[in-house]
């Protein structure tokens, strides 16, 4: 996928996109995720793409992430909801889960809004899998998800997340 959006761009403008890689080891699995700006574009405000990677062992797939529109912010196309950060816990009998913490780069009210969420939170299983698909971003269900993970103590002292996005 990576390779095809690079292509796409690179054949638009002849120049290709500026793409991080970020790693984050999380027990026996190792994620990679690549975000990209389009090329010529100065700050970022978001990416333009991601793309999340699982590697367990010599096995390798592509992770799931949120979906949502891209927008057009100052003039560059990005993505409207993205992961800016990460981490990786621990919970019951040394299950471990990535935490990732989305973003979202279109104002609330705004069309593609994200619900009216600017930051929220999302967990990954160690086969790549959201472990909280029909779970409310915050509130009492959440809590008891993270209480029957065995998370609720690492996410009430605070975790130290790893920026994806710089």
């Amino acid at each position: 996928m990576i390779y095809a959006v690079a292509l796409a761009l690179a054949s638009a403008g002849n120049a290709s996109p500026v793409t991080q890689i970020e790693t984050l080891h999380c027990g026996a699995v190792e994620y990679r995720m690549a975000s990209g700006a389009s090329p010529g574009e100065a700050a970022p405000l978001a990416p333009a793409f991601q793309t999340l990677i699982r590697r367990a062992g010599v096995k390798q797939d592509h992770g799931q992430l949120e979906r949502g529109p891209s927008v057009v912010i100052r003039g560059h196309r990005v993505l409207a909801r993205y992961v800016s950060s990460w981490a990786c816990l621990t919970g019951h009998h040394q299950t471990h889960y990535a935490l990732l913490a989305y973003a979202c780069s279109v104002e609330p009210g705004a069309e593609h809004d994200c619900g009216g969420e600017k930051e929220w939170f999302r967990l990954l299983d160690t086969r790549g899998r959201f472990v909280d698909p029909d779970v409310p971003h915050d509130g009492p269900q959440r809590e008891r998800l993270y209480a029957r993970l065995g998370i609720t103590a690492a996410m009430a002292g605070g975790v130290k997340m790893t920026p994806v996005v710089r």
